[in-house]
């Protein structure tokens, strides 16, 4: 919302104009509102618990992971059903980053989170501040003290 208030984007905004590899009608709210459809699309990484059939997300597929993203049929039109998908949230990201010239932590950090005084919001948790991080199991806690600075992750890892 951020960079619509800005005019770098509007409400309901292609993705193919921002991210040039994308050769179908999915627009900026279908991504928000997980009705982008590419839940079948995805494949499973040790990042999320979706099952996708593919590796899109890490070391192997840094440089073209958006590629990865797009192999394969579409589960439905984008915009005609809700499909939870993380997927749609790392999209989101790689625009924001190709929109505002930054890397997608940085602008949140700089644009949102400094400016709101949200001094204890992270994208990694400081190791220091790990033992009062609300976990839901041992899985959780394990991934938050894995979370290695400087590491490429998707948008979903704020907390």
């Amino acid at each position: 919302m951020k960079l619509i208030e800005d005019g770098k984007l509007y409400i309901d905004f292609p993705v193919a104009p921002i991210l040039e590899e994308f050769n179908n009608p999915v627009h900026k709210d279908h991504l928000v509102s997980f009705a982008d459809a590419y839940i079948r699309i995805m494949p499973v990484t040790v990042y999320y618990n979706e099952p996708y059939p593919r590796e899109w997300w890490g070391a192997g597929c840094m440089d073209n992971w958006i590629s990865k993203v797009l192999q394969g049929p579409l589960v439905c039109e984008p915009g005609a059903a809700y499909n939870y998908s993380t997927v749609g949230f790392a999209l989101l990201g790689e625009m924001i980053s190709r929109v505002s010239g930054m890397a997608y932590e940085s602008y949140v950090i700089e644009n949102i989170i400094q400016p709101l005084k949200m001094n204890r919001t992270f994208f990694d948790v400081p190791a220091h501040l790990h033992a009062e991080v609300c976990t839901v199991d041992n899985k959780d806690l394990k991934r938050i003290r894995a979370i290695v600075d400087g590491s490429p992750k998707p948008p979903s890892s704020l907390i």
